[in-house]
């Protein structure tokens, strides 16, 4: 048998599946399947020939990459959001009522909102006092733009 030995493909195996750990994207972790399934072929004596376990290490390598890393990227990473997706959710805000907690001064661009047990910058176009209900029509990043609410 040649260097290649089954214990050596085993050390591989392992050295590739720690890796992944460290090494984001879902990848390495297959090439350490392919290591471990050569390492037991030739561990069984199946695999004579430096070739022949560079072949199959490469062959289930591909294979197992191909039919199984989309499946385990879903499992591993969760449900990620796009940035569309992100910028839906913070315009659930649009419309909505919160409460003035710091004196809005437009000339001061400036004051404080409480919105969903959370203060938030806010800005409003006329000065409003603490305590005024106000309604949310739109956002600049993490700053809500406010007009008082009308009483119906």
């Amino acid at each position: 048998m040649s260097w290649l030995t089954p214990l050596v493909w085993f050390i591989i195996a392992l050295i590739l599946m720690l890796l992944e750990l460290a090494v984001p994207g879902v990848l390495l972790v297959f090439f350490g399947i392919g290591a471990l399934v050569t390492s037991l072929l030739s561990w069984m004596g199946i695999l004579q020939s430096t070739t022949a376990e560079l072949l199959v290490f490469l062959f289930v390598s591909v294979v197992s990459l191909l039919l199984l890393r989309k499946k385990m990227q879903r499992t591993f990473r969760g449900k990620t959001k796009s940035v569309k997706d992100a910028e839906l959710e913070l315009d659930e805000f649009i419309g909505k009522t919160a409460r003035v907690v710091e004196a809005i001064n437009p000339s001061e661009q400036r004051g404080k909102v409480e919105f969903r047990g959370a203060n938030w910058e806010a800005q409003a176009d006329v000065p409003i006092e603490p305590g005024t209900a106000v309604e949310i029509i739109s956002r600049k990043n993490l700053t809500l733009i406010v007009k008082p609410k009308r009483e119906v």
